[in-house]
């Protein structure tokens, strides 16, 4: 028979387990190793991926939303931005700024927007 401590202690964990799970179901394991260990345990997790260690990264409805307003705004506003190579490498760097969290419209836009900005000027 269980104590009304270990019933205490199994929800607790139960709720837990449910703050760390995502929208699609997948678990969150965070770690907090010293360096060499913390080293060791990330090569584990990649080599447990069949794709060789690249995760993919899921972007909720709205951000997704973002990320295409974002890019039709910078490639309307810049013709030359029409080329596919360009409007490939701009779409690439809205991306890397969703991907650190910043995911609002106007944060996903100046993000395409300052790459063109900046390549215009290194060219």
């Amino acid at each position: 028979m269980k104590s009304p401590r270990d019933l205490a202690d199994q929800s607790s964990d139960l709720r837990d387990l449910r703050k760390l799970k995502d929208d699609d179901g997948s678990m969150r394991d965070t770690y907090t190793l010293p360096l060499n260990e913390a080293r060791l345990k990330a090569r584990q997790i990649l080599n447990e991926y069949p794709t060789g260690g690249y995760l993919t990264i899921r972007f909720d409805a709205r951000t997704l939303a973002n990320m295409n307003v974002a890019l039709e705004r910078v490639c309307q506003r810049r013709p030359d931005v029409e080329d596919h190579r360009v409007r490939k490498l701009v779409a690439q760097r809205i991306i890397q700024c969703a991907k650190i969290g910043k995911k609002t419209l106007g944060a996903l836009t100046n993000a395409g927007e300052r790459f063109v900005r900046n390549s215009r000027r290194s060219a």
